[in-house]
């Protein structure tokens, strides 16, 4: 993927105002990373941009497509009340596996990402929720895949993607011997 590449702060807020005086009805913050957004003196200011996109919008909603979990905080569950920002989260957990995880070198645990998002329900308790799940990760359990379920179950997710590990060139996990060579099925219904 290369280097995160922030767009210009001005340059956003100059497309919002475009979008929505073009009739657009939501506008969505899409890319990589999103919650790592740096302005042009290089501080992180993904908050303050959706602030100073919400000052803007009388018409347009905000939609943000999905964020890191480190990158969900206090303020932007608060900013989730607001009645431009559309009240839906996905926010990524991957696995609910704290062993999974420390393999996929993230930067969160089952534990940090459950009181992230008990903190957006706390503060919103109708948030649309989602999350991306990936499965049969090298080395994955059965004791993890329940540890996965049992997160998704208890933080009550409304949409939930699930995907089969796959191989990604120049990652750790692409020199792992893939223990799970076996394709999972994984019944819908044991992820609601």
């Amino acid at each position: 993927r290369g280097r995160s590449v922030s767009r210009n702060y001005d340059e956003i807020l100059d497309q919002v105002r475009y979008l929505q005086d073009n009739g657009v009805g939501e506008i969505i913050l899409t890319g990589i990373n999103i919650g790592w957004f740096r302005d042009a003196f290089g501080k992180k200011s993904f908050v303050m941009l959706l602030k100073d996109i919400l000052k803007i919008l009388h018409y347009s909603r905000l939609r943000i497509s999905s964020i890191e979990p480190p990158d969900v905080g206090v303020e932007l569950s608060e900013l989730f009340l607001h009645p431009r920002l559309t009240s839906f989260l996905h926010c990524p957990v991957q696995s609910g596996s704290k062993n999974v995880l420390k393999k996929m070198r993230r930067s969160y645990t089952p534990y940090s990402f459950m009181k992230r998002i008990e903190k957006v329900k706390q503060t919103n308790p109708d948030i649309f929720l989602g999350t991306d799940l990936i499965v049969g990760f090298p080395y994955e359990q059965e004791s993890d895949f329940e540890d996965s379920t049992r997160l998704i179950q208890d933080l009550g997710f409304a949409k939930v993607h699930t995907f089969p590990f796959s191989v990604r060139e120049n990652t750790v996990a692409a020199h792992f011997e893939n223990k799970n060579s076996k394709k999972k099925k994984v019944p819908t219904a044991t992820l609601r």
